[in-house]
């Protein structure tokens, strides 16, 4: 009788969690998306006058799609390829004092700082007339702060990478350092070492493929993540190109009107591609589940 109650209100509790994820995750989504790809081609609006897809043509058949989604991916890939090259050497090295309850206050510590407060930050540092440049200056390193080289606004978006870079590690320092344990990757590297390999081939051919390959999902979840952001390349970012947030924000809220379908139109091609990668990162952790 027991379990027969027992499961009768565990039914309850999925059917009752699978409900109220469609009423207010996944229904919101889709009317967004529906109303996005109304607005789009002429249907709704305030100057909406039928179907039309000059809307979309005019998206499509210009450089900013391109260049955004571009740009995008180079500052997302940037980020996770310097990151991982930064953490999981470190991860190898330090996994023990990363976990240690007092030290890893550090770790977890720059987690708390908001993305907005973060690029201030960055543009007070990193500025042409910020902490380094003044360094600089004071070292007799440059002797104008007009010469220190632009690293904010840049076309390399060097400070949006740092930026996210600085955020990203502690992320995964935490995040690998767990994996490296649960994973037993000390124990295996002991007995690679026992059978004469080097720490630079343990490091190549055991950590790193091992971490990888069981944080691939994490890894992912982390490029949409960047790929998505705002308030970062909103301030330290150029005018063009422009991460595919803040082209979207910029078209939706600009005095042009008939700029508003295409930023609609853009959220739309956005969100499908985020729901892409959000599949395989679903398969990802079924697969580690598995």
């Amino acid at each position: 009788m027991i379990l027969e109650n027992m499961l009768l209100s565990n039914k309850f509790f999925n059917r009752t969690g699978i409900t109220l994820l469609v009423m207010l995750v996944i229904l919101p989504f889709a009317a967004g998306l529906i109303y996005a790809l109304f607005y789009s081609i002429g249907f709704a609006g305030a100057f909406a006058k039928g179907f039309t897809l000059q809307h979309i043509k005019a998206v499509l058949y210009s450089n900013d799609l391109l260049s955004s989604f571009l740009y995008s991916l180079y500052i997302a890939l940037s980020v996770i390829v310097y990151s991982l090259l930064l953490v999981i050497p470190a991860v190898a090295g330090f996994h023990r004092k990363i976990n240690d309850g007092k030290k890893s206050f550090l770790v977890y510590l720059p987690l708390a700082v908001p993305a907005i407060v973060a690029s201030f930050i960055s543009f007070q540092v990193m500025g042409k007339t910020g902490v380094l440049s003044s360094v600089f200056f004071k070292l007799g390193i440059i002797k104008d702060l007009q010469q220190f080289p632009d690293v904010v606004n840049d076309v390399f978006a060097t400070s949006i990478i740092a930026t996210h870079i600085l955020m990203a590690v502690p992320f995964f320092l935490i995040y690998f350092s767990n994996l490296f344990l649960t994973e037993r990757l000390q124990d295996m590297s002991a007995i690679a070492a026992s059978l004469g390999a080097g720490k630079r081939q343990i490091l190549q051919k055991l950590v790193f493929p091992v971490l990888l390959k069981r944080g691939l999902a994490a890894i992912l979840l982390y490029f949409i993540f960047v790929f998505g952001s705002y308030e970062i390349p909103l301030l330290l970012g150029r005018q063009q190109p422009q991460m595919i947030s803040v082209l979207i924000v910029r078209k939706l809220q600009r005095f042009n009107l008939a700029d508003v379908p295409q930023g609609y139109f853009l959220s739309l091609l956005y969100s499908l591609l985020m729901l892409v990668l959000l599949s395989v990162f679903l398969k990802l952790k079924n697969k580690e589940l598995a």
